[in-house]
């Protein structure tokens, strides 16, 4: 994926099925969830690069990419656990996993050359969903501490100077803006 600096664009989400009485798999969700969440985290990094926040390479792009897609996916475990038994909720988020693996890995095969990209997601994607774990999740969605811990990740990828606004960025306006798209994701693929 080859992102443009300073460029607007409309996102579009789609929050429905487009045969709407047709049954689902938990794959199929997985996989509208994971391509929705891949669009979210490209459009949260190019509202910090119009603010300003600039990343210096496509590598750091994805880094910052690879962020937001751990943010959300343990956003979906945490609605989804409310919503489905375990099993269905292991599955459900095993496949939405390795789908951003798979996205991942297409776009570093094209920067990094080969190597195990999706592996080197996954090993992230554990140590965020620990640290997201021991944060608070309120019913209008991820709380504070949530939210710096995903501002602080971004801000070491993208480097500190000229960058230490990120965190209070990310709280105070991506976070909040990234919520509102993704429940309406949430709200129309998860409960089924």
């Amino acid at each position: 994926i080859y992102i443009n600096q300073k460029q607007t664009f409309m996102l579009r989400i789609p929050r429905n099925w487009n045969q709407k009485n047709r049954n689902r798999t938990v794959s199929q969700t997985a996989s509208a969830i994971a391509s929705n969440i891949w669009k979210l985290s490209s459009k949260c990094l190019l509202n910090l690069e119009n603010e300003g926040f600039d990343t210096h390479t496509i590598a750091q792009r994805l880094d910052v990419i690879q962020e937001i897609a751990a943010f959300l996916i343990h956003i979906v475990d945490r609605h989804a656990y409310k919503e489905f038994d375990e099993q269905k909720r292991l599955i459900l988020i095993n496949d939405i996993s390795q789908s951003c693996a798979n996205l991942m890995h297409s776009s570093r095969l094209e920067i990094d050359g080969e190597s195990d990209h999706r592996k080197m997601f996954i090993e992230k994607l554990n140590i965020r969903l620990d640290e997201y774990a021991n944060d608070s999740y309120e019913s209008e969605g991820p709380g504070f501490a949530m939210k710096r811990s995903l501002g602080n990740n971004i801000m070491a990828i993208m480097g500190e100077t000229d960058n230490k606004w990120i965190p209070t960025y990310i709280i105070d306006q991506e976070a909040p803006k990234l919520m509102v798209s993704f429940r309406r994701v949430l709200n129309s693929f998860v409960k089924q």
